[in-house]
């Protein structure tokens, strides 16, 4: 099922006004979900070493909108880049889920795109949400495509929104990967 193709919500609840689809009818079993650390404003205009960068305080309502995104999901673990602004954009949906943050360098901005595969495709992450940085996700894409997989990154956007989020699925330790962009459940550019 394509998540493009859900029926439009009617639900006045529904923050975004746009389709949901839901994610546990199309997702991989076991889960795997792909996140991009929300919005930390622009690296040039900041003080801070990179790596110490926080969100802005719309990459705050992001990371909030990212609980009530997955919370009906069969979330258990919760990982991500070192970098603060990755750790702080799932810090909400830990606490909702009650378990801790764990920081990775399979997810830093400069991972290895075989090591975050590999890392992906280990039970360790099963049912896990997993935050890591544009730059990651391009070099998992090119990877996942050099494999012979599939990755639909932005459904025919340029740019990768803040907070978006994809689904991560390898039919084998060795199989090829496939990788969903869920734009449904992906926040507003």
């Amino acid at each position: 099922m394509d998540v493009a193709a859900s029926t439009a919500s009617t639900d006045p609840a529904d923050p975004f006004g746009r389709r949901r689809a839901d994610l546990q009818s199309i997702s991989p079993s076991p889960l795997r979900i792909l996140l991009r650390h929300a919005d930390a404003g622009l690296r040039a205009e900041s003080l801070e070493p990179d790596a110490w960068r926080g969100l802005s305080p719309l990459g705050w309502e992001q990371a909030n909108d990212v609980v009530e995104r997955l919370r009906d999901l069969n979330v258990v673990r919760v990982f991500a880049s070192p970098a603060l602004r990755c750790r702080q954009t799932v810090v909400p949906l830990a606490r909702f889920l009650s378990v801790d943050v764990e920081p990775r360098a399979e997810l830093a901005v400069d991972a290895d795109p075989y090591r975050l595969m590999q890392f992906l495709r280990s039970a360790e992450t099963e049912s896990a949400v997993l935050c890591t940085h544009r730059e990651a996700l391009e070099r998992l894409f090119g990877l996942a495509t050099l494999l012979g997989g599939r990755a639909r990154p932005v459904d025919g956007s340029v740019s990768m929104t803040k907070a978006a989020l994809w689904t991560f699925a390898s039919a084998a330790p060795t199989g090829s990967p496939e990788i969903r962009y869920h734009p449904s459940l992906s926040p507003r550019a």
